[in-house]
């Protein structure tokens, strides 16, 4: 079943999850959802990153390089713990 777009991204996730009390998101990201995943049997929700960067370039009006070193450093830098969300870098992107 295909992904539904931005908003809904959040939702389906939250219906797919074992225990969607427990997903942890990434706020003003969603469009760029994935779907889930799971590490030492802890899921988390999954992002692609090119998604985000383009998001922080598009959305927020920064320079490429900008946003690609906002997003590492305050996006992919965050631990919030074992459910942290996962960004994935997709093969051909």
């Amino acid at each position: 079943m295909p992904m539904p777009m931005s908003g809904d991204r959040r939702q389906h996730c939250l219906e797919l999850a074992d225990d969607p009390d427990e997903l942890l998101f990434a706020d003003g990201y969603d469009e760029a959802i994935l779907g889930i995943g799971c590490r030492n049997g802890e899921e988390m929700v999954l992002y692609d990153t090119a998604r985000v960067v383009r998001l922080l370039h598009r959305r927020d009006g920064m320079v490429l390089d900008e946003a690609e070193e906002f997003f590492a450093y305050n996006v992919l830098g965050a631990w919030v713990g074992d459910r942290t969300p996962m960004f994935v870098r997709l093969v051909g992107r």
